[in-house]
């Protein structure tokens, strides 16, 4: 009996050996079990002993949990051992820190959390804790037993126990093991999962998001209480009518506003320029502030209250805007959405999947969508956190599954033409002009935001040349249609040395801006590939060659068509003129991992020719 026990040991060793070689966190054992009771009370208890191989995978050492009237910490303790399993530290619920500093500025959560720097590389952490939730419930905690790139898994499994008069639903993803249901001694539900020897996720540009990737088991209620608010979850409709029982009520607005909406929209010609007023009108007279209390993590104060008091969370915000906009007549409707997943699972409705409300306005057949947290942000522009996600559209009849458009390549581009006046020192003097649209607008907003000194060293880090003197310095913004915003920089500027000299010759990139394109490994990927926003580069440039120098040589066109986008590049000498062109388009899009060459390829290619040098000689 004894060698076969070592034999098993020996297994688990190298099973964890291998499962090791390329993580930075291993779960050794992750075991969770949550308990709810019938009179909307939850009780989570879960242990997690992580092996943290080493200094990058210290956040391994991370524990923490959010308190609130309704949310308590019942127990806690933790260990912390070396390699050889001698214990480093002991932890006791006494032992953990508190804040009240949070991601919401106005909340009733305090965080309490370990202070724990691991002393040596591998150790292996372990925290025990029971969290209770009274006062219903509206999520049951998933199960995922990985949450990062670069963490591998020994063993998890997760116990979720019902009342026999309450029902869950669950939804698998990027796992094949099986949910398992029975009915224990005491006629409760019991619902069961469990996971073993799954390999680390790599740490790789171009990576789906990760709850895209990672395993995990989501649970719903199928009917709930929270905070006394009774509601149903068995479909998106149902849940949008809960959502929509908690803005009731809650969209009327004071007469002065309403007055002042009156005669700001008094010679408004169309439904668009009713919005326009509107929405300016927000941004002018409130700032975003988050706020958490109770059920108001799901329900907005009232329009009135965040008018009054000039600030609001995403939900009072859009509440606030909804409400304006059915004041002056234009179809608007409350929308909850998602920054960290694109898409919504269509058939397991649930409250996991959100963390952000926007407003939604229709006219003449056409959906226009306000961001309502941001007070520089153009009316209708979609920006990068939520454009092609989906959404939940709150409507008097329920919830109603929405998709945000996405902008495109043919509209996130950056344009770029820079005069160049090169001098036989390699100095130039330049004047460079400089576009941004949609989503690369957005990129480059903080220009507009900087003062005048940060915009000069945030254009001179733009330009890929070393000492440089701006003389003058314009941004400027564009709204070409409300949704599609533009800024535009025009610059005038000495540059010391734009090509270096070696005897008659002055050798010049060909590269007005820091492209920084990706430098991705050589080898396989397991990995799909993904896009999420296209984009495309126009540059030129028109270098004026000093007095008596020609092109002693210059690089051959280049012109790459793929899958991803196209890259070419031209360079034409005319007239004491050097014409340079390179065009670079990138395609949004989900590929496959076996495309992962071509798709390296194709950036190598673009990087390459937009590196090249040409060489000017003295005649």
């Amino acid at each position: 009996m004894k060698r076969y026990i070592i034999a098993y040991v020996v297994a688990v060793l190298s099973g964890l050996s291998a499962l090791a070689q390329q993580a930075d966190v291993v779960v050794l054992n992750q075991t969770a079990s949550v308990m709810v009771d019938d009179k909307g009370g939850m009780e989570w208890r879960q242990t997690q002993s992580y092996k943290l191989m080493n200094a990058r995978g210290s956040w391994g050492a991370d524990w923490g949990v959010g308190v609130d009237n309704n949310t308590r910490l019942i127990d806690f303790s933790g260990v912390v051992t070396d390699g050889d399993g001698n214990v480093l530290r002991k932890l006791k619920k006494g032992d953990l820190k508190s804040t009240q500093l949070s991601a919401g500025l106005a909340d009733d959560v305090t965080t309490m959390y370990a202070d724990v720097t691991p002393p040596v590389y591998p150790c292996v952490v372990t925290y025990t804790f029971t969290i209770r939730r009274n006062d219903g419930v509206l999520s049951y905690p998933p199960f995922q037993p990985l949450t990062r790139p670069k963490m591998s898994l020994v063993h998890a499994d997760y116990t979720l126990t019902l009342p026999a008069t309450q029902s869950c639903r669950w939804h698998v993803v990027n796992m094949d093991n099986k949910v398992e249901e029975r009915i224990d001694e005491k006629g409760r539900k019991v619902y069961t999962i469990a996971c073993d020897n799954v390999e680390p996720i790599a740490d790789l540009d171009f990576a789906p998001d990760l709850e895209s990737i990672l395993p995990t088991v989501y649970f719903a209620p199928i009917t709930f209480a929270f905070d006394k608010w009774k509601g149903d979850m068995s479909s998106w409709r149902s849940f949008g009518q809960w959502h929509s029982s908690l803005l009731e009520g809650r969209q009327t607005l004071p007469e002065n506003l309403k007055e002042q909406l009156r005669q700001a929209t008094d010679t408004c010609r169309s439904m668009l320029s009713k919005i326009n007023v509107a929405y300016r009108l927000l941004q002018q007279n409130t700032r975003y502030v988050s706020i958490q209390l109770g059920v108001g993590g799901y329900q907005p104060f009232s329009a009135e209250e965040v008018w009054r008091t000039g600030f609001g969370d995403c939900k009072g915000l859009s509440n606030l805007m909804v409400a304006m906009l059915k004041e002056v007549g234009v179809p608007a409707q409350y929308v909850i959405i998602g920054t960290d997943q694109r898409r919504l699972f269509p058939d397991f409705s649930n409250a996991n999947q959100f963390n952000h409300a926007i407003a939604m306005a229709s006219i003449d057949g056409d959906t226009l969508w306000l961001e309502c947290t941001n007070q520089h942000i153009p009316l209708g522009y979609i920006h990068s956190l939520i454009a092609g996600h989906d959404a939940l559209a709150i409507t008097s009849q329920g919830g109603e599954l929405v998709r945000l458009p996405q902008y495109d390549e043919r509209d996130n581009v950056v344009h770029t033409y820079m005069v160049t006046a090169m001098h036989p020192d390699g100095s130039a003097d330049v004047d460079w002009t400089f576009s941004a649209a949609c989503g690369m607008y957005e990129r480059f907003l903080p220009l507009v935001m900087a003062d005048d000194n940060e915009r000069k060293a945030k254009v001179k880090g733009l330009m890929k040349v070393n000492q440089c003197l701006i003389e003058e310095l314009r941004i400027e913004e564009r709204c070409v249609d409300g949704r599609h915003p533009l800024l535009k920089a025009q610059c005038k500027a000495k540059v010391d040395r734009m090509a270096s000299v070696t005897g008659q010759r002055l050798f010049l990139q060909l590269a007005p801006l820091d492209m920084s394109f990706p430098n991705l490994p050589d080898g396989n990927r397991d990995i799909a590939i993904e896009v999420e926003m296209g984009r495309s580069f126009e540059m030129e440039m028109d270098i004026v060659l000093p007095e008596g120098y020609v092109v002693e040589s210059a690089p051959m066109p280049m012109k790459v068509d793929s899958p991803f986008g196209s890259s070419s590049f031209e360079v034409n000498a005319v007239d004491g003129h050097l014409r340079v062109m390179h065009h670079i388009v990138i395609h949004n899009g989900l590929f496959p991992a076996s495309s992962y060459s071509e798709f390296r390829a194709f950036f190598r290619s673009a990087a390459l020719a937009y590196a090249q040098k040409v060489v000017l000689k003295k005649g």
